[in-house]
């Protein structure tokens, strides 16, 4: 991961102190970019846009074979929403 987008916790979610975790499954393209995203799991439904949107801005380094910049599928990432400490992160 070269770049990661900012998560935004949800307003709603803000106000009714809830916490959660978004798991996404998804490919990264020959340039880098995530793409064809799903959520393979989520504690409370109000987080999965955020993560969703926080996923699009990401920016990874391609993987090369034979030289060439490739797609790489089914790559993994799990967005942990919380209240405490810095109110969300991303966790790897």
């Amino acid at each position: 991961l070269i770049d990661s987008g900012e998560l935004n916790y949800p307003r709603m979610a803000l106000m009714k102190n809830i916490e959660g975790i978004v798991e996404v499954e998804f490919d990264v393209n020959a340039r880098g970019k995530a793409v064809n995203p799903t959520v393979v799991s989520s504690s409370a439904k109000i987080f999965e846009r955020s993560a969703l949107e926080a996923l699009r801005q990401f920016q990874y380094s391609p993987a090369f074979v034979a030289g060439q910049a490739v797609e790489v599928r089914d790559m993994r990432e799990v967005f942990v929403f919380k209240l405490k400490d810095d109110a969300h992160h991303r966790k790897r």
